[in-house]
């Protein structure tokens, strides 16, 4: 193939061939103005929307495909109840042989309750180990002298 140089130190202005260009028809071009209220309503993908534009915050609880705003997120996760931990709490009441009801510092949510005696894990209900009552455990027999109760619950 035979290279050709062109020389266009010289040359201040002039035109170049270029390949041909199809017309273009008005329905070639999408119609961009008819999204100009500031609402991403009529677009579809991922609109970037326009600086400033606010949106109404939707009730508690909605749980639609709806915008959820800030204020929306925020007051959703101001709602959710944190859980406190007690973990190896030792209860009030020192083990004797005699003692049968132990105290917690605080009354365990539902059935979070984990209580050890001596390291085994006790079961709780009427019949079996122990009953839990708010924040008092009551020992089915009491424990020994030198028996240790741990407590793990949810509060």
């Amino acid at each position: 193939m035979a290279v050709t140089k062109v020389d266009l130190a010289n040359q201040a202005s002039g035109t170049l061939p270029h390949a041909s260009l199809p017309t273009l028809l008005s329905g070639d071009i999408p119609a961009n103005a008819a999204n100009t209220s500031g609402t991403a309503a009529n677009v579809s993908g991922t609109p970037a929307l326009p600086n400033g534009v606010t949106a109404t915050t939707q009730t508690a609880g909605d749980n639609s495909t709806k915008l959820a705003t800030t204020a929306y997120v925020a007051t959703a996760v101001a709602a959710i109840a944190v859980p406190n931990f007690a973990d190896n709490e030792i209860p009030s009441g020192t083990p004797n042989g005699v003692l049968t009801s132990f105290g917690l510092a605080h009354t365990p949510v539902g059935t979070s309750l984990n209580l050890s005696l001596n390291g085994v894990l006790q079961q709780a209900g009427a019949g079996n180990d122990y009953t839990l009552a708010t924040a008092t455990i009551t020992m089915l027999a009491a424990p020994l002298t030198g028996d240790k109760l741990l407590a793990n619950y949810r509060y």
